[in-house]
């Protein structure tokens, strides 16, 4: 598990909407996969004061924290986010330091574990065999309004039990309405980049909605669009609970099959997140992103996709 750029920067944009803080739960003890450089080059980018020099760089409790990765979890989101009252690391033993010991295929006791302001899953979710329980888990663990950030694999990857499409996620959190909002992101490593913007690959980062327009001969390509993806996916969700607190989850069908099966209409019912107030990822130059959309497929050659950045 770890504490990827990607996710740091999602948590980051985040916390320019509203700030991070509160009780936080951490799903498993993350390697910070970022060299200090990196860590102070995005909180600049965010007009945060750096602090890699103010870090201890004692991180010696995960299993890929040898060698240049030395940056704790827990110091690192405690001091970029001064207003974390609490951090408690889950797991299902502690052997990498979890002081929260719970088996997330299984139903939690909710009386038992504290609810939370904020969550961060460190790709747990796709090396567990029972992802649907995590992800109710991990809702019933949400105070109201508080937020929960996913990081995990979305295409075959060595070491991963499963992964999950973007549409999975947000099926999910769209029919069960308790969740006030949900922005769903693919992250793409590894794209070749245009000539344009640079040598070498580059990260894209693309929303999922099956809002958007979705393109007419998709089901004619299925084929072409199971290979279309050029590098590994990964998901970024990041989820918001409303006022009530979760209850009794909904199980979404899949979408192709909710008309004729009666099923309730999941995909209309994110209409809501449309309206939420919170801004979605995006590059500030609107131009290049044009030029980038019309060079690069779009995912699975489906137009449930919209660029964010190119260079995320």
């Amino acid at each position: 598990m770890g504490l990827h750029k990607e996710a740091f920067k999602l948590m980051l944009h985040e916390n320019c909407f509203r700030p991070v803080g509160g009780r936080v739960l951490l799903v498993g003890k993350s390697t910070v996969a970022m060299e200090a450089s990196v860590v102070d080059s995005l909180l600049g980018s965010f007009g945060l004061p750096r602090c890699s020099s103010d870090l201890k760089l004692n991180d010696s409790q995960t299993k890929a924290s040898s060698g240049k990765f030395w940056i704790d979890d827990v110091e690192l989101l405690q001091t970029v986010f001064p207003q974390i009252t609490h951090i408690d690391i889950a797991d299902v033993s502690d052997y990498e330091g979890a002081n929260l010991i719970v088996d997330m295929n299984q139903p939690i006791d909710k009386g038992f574990i504290p609810r939370y302001d904020f969550i961060f899953d460190s790709s747990v979710l796709d090396n567990v065999w029972n992802p649907s329980q995590m992800l109710i888990n991990l809702s019933h663990l949400l105070s109201p309004g508080g937020r929960l950030l996913l990081h995990n694999v979305a295409s075959f990857f060595p070491g991963a039990l499963c992964s999950m499409h973007p549409e999975w996620f947000y099926a999910f959190f769209a029919i069960n309405d308790e969740f006030a909002d949900a922005k769903v992101y693919l992250f793409v490593e590894g794209e070749e980049s245009p000539p344009f913007l640079s040598t070498g690959h580059v990260g894209a980062l693309w929303q999922y909605s099956p809002l958007y327009n979705s393109l007419p001969d998709w089901k004619s390509r299925l084929s072409d669009a199971s290979r279309s993806i050029k590098g590994i996916a990964h998901t970024l969700v990041l989820a918001e609970m409303g006022p009530r607190e979760f209850d009794s989850a909904r199980i979404p069908t899949n979408l192709q099959y909710v008309k004729s099966s009666g099923a309730l209409d999941w995909a209309s019912m994110g209409i809501r997140f449309e309206r939420y107030p919170r801004p979605v990822v995006s590059s500030e130059t609107k131009e290049l992103d044009q030029k980038v959309h019309n060079l690069i497929d779009l995912p699975h050659f489906s137009g449930n996709y919209r660029l964010c950045d190119p260079l995320y």
